[in-house]
């Protein structure tokens, strides 16, 4: 339920915002010079998303060593692919780059970062259904029970913040469909990115 409240925090205002627009504009009460003045919420993509080109990640769909998410982890038997990881058909509109067919996935990617401190990370994940996203060997973000077939920008914990340092950092995920459901509706591509507003 928490994981359902942080998604829709960060979605809600947004769409508020396109709405309250859109309906001044209809109205005629909003001139261009004004709407050229209101707030403007952007993502500088530091670890860039598949929405573009695909990215890649190691990955793996057996079950890996306990300490597979943790820097300097023995990777070298897994294979390599670019997202988005899910079924190939593309039923969503969506292009899947890399297949998974398996009720599991396990990611790992590197980040990284200049040695100033990113003032508002966020997490710009398309998933379905469940992932678990770890931040340099500690566990960040839970995205539960989702079927976000859009990307969508979601602002990560003071806690899960402060795990990002200047240099190397690993981002690593495991997702997982939920038990019992149809295969092959399963999906996930995630990038890292830091909020700026502007009036």
């Amino acid at each position: 339920m928490n994981e359902f409240l942080t998604v829709l925090t960060a979605v809600l205002p947004v769409f508020a915002l396109m709405v309250t627009g859109l309906w001044l504009r209809r109205r005629g009460w909003l001139s261009a010079d004004a709407d050229a003045s209101l707030m403007r919420v952007t993502i500088n993509l530091l670890l860039p998303t598949s929405e573009k080109a695909p990215q890649e990640w190691s990955y793996t769909f057996q079950k890996p060593a306990d300490d597979w998410f943790k820097p300097g982890a023995n990777l070298s038997s897994w294979k390599k692919g670019g997202g988005v990881f899910g079924f190939k058909e593309g039923k969503w509109g969506m292009a899947m780059n890399t297949e998974w067919h398996t009720p599991e996935i396990w990611m790992v990617r590197k980040l990284t970062l200049s040695a100033e401190k990113l003032k508002r990370p966020v997490l710009r994940a398309l998933y379905a259904r469940n992932a678990t996203v770890y931040i340099n060997g500690v566990k960040a973000l839970e995205l539960k029970r989702g079927y976000m077939m859009n990307y969508v920008d979601i602002p990560l914990s003071t806690e899960a913040a402060a795990l990002l340092k200047a240099g190397e950092n690993i981002i690593a995920i495991h997702a997982e469909k939920t038990p019992g459901e149809k295969p092959d509706n399963q999906f996930i591509d995630v990038g890292l990115g830091e909020e700026t507003i502007s009036w």
